[in-house]
């Protein structure tokens, strides 16, 4: 029967320190000598707390991320079920704002399989990519919004009929020029948007909502 020692990795060192110190006191007993007595407890009791706020900072931190990868895995998960039902994404949100997953992955290397790290991580991967072709539709929108707002401003009060209807043809090869990439991107878009596999409610985030909970 295999042990699960993972979740008393972090606390490896502390005890290791423990233990060593406890045998140098020992051994330092052994001498009579008050002066080395009292330089072993202090020894001890300094180092000790150390280690332990170490630890404790390294645990604390490990908590506080995977808090905020389970929001962020909530936040896009909804974002994709919305759009599924709707097929639209608004251009003014992004399924990941933050990305605390690629920064900290090997605080939870001892925590979860290769298999579970692996599938976070085409999660994240998935979604900054719809972040990326989201972002490219809306440049491609507001540019051909920018161009008719120029040609607009540029035309003479006398011509304006004639120079308008022009502008609109010549802006109307642009929308379409555009129109041919748009739906190709949102081609991509929907593609990708299915092969996301959703996570919140697998055993990989509750593993998560674990290490969050310590």
């Amino acid at each position: 029967m295999k042990i699960d020692t993972r979740g008393i990795q972090p606390y490896v060192p502390l005890i290791i320190y423990f233990v060593l110190s406890v045998a140098l006191f020992y051994f330092l007993s052994t001498l009579e000598q008050g002066s080395n007595m009292i330089l072993a407890v202090t020894t001890l009791l300094s180092g000790t707390l150390i280690v332990y706020t170490y630890v404790k900072q390294k645990v604390d931190k490990k908590r506080d991320v995977a808090s905020l990868i389970l929001q962020e895995i909530r936040y896009a998960e909804a974002r994709i079920r919305n759009y599924l039902k709707s097929s639209s994404y608004g251009l003014y949100e992004k399924l990941l704002p933050t990305d605390n997953w690629n920064n900290n992955i090997h605080l939870f290397v001892n925590d979860l399989e290769e298999t579970e790290l692996d599938l976070i991580s085409s999660f994240y991967s998935k979604c900054c990519y719809i972040d990326v072709l989201i972002e490219k539709i809306g440049e491609i929108k507001t540019s051909c919004y920018s161009k008719d707002i120029k040609k607009y401003k540029k035309t003479p009060p006398l011509e304006e009929k004639i120079t308008l209807s022009n502008s609109n043809l010549v802006d109307r090869e642009l929308v379409i020029k555009d129109n041919d990439t748009i739906p190709k991107i949102q081609g991509i878009l929907f593609n990708i948007s299915r092969s996301v596999e959703l996570i919140y409610t697998t055993t990989i985030v509750e593993k998560l909502k674990r290490i969050a909970n310590k």
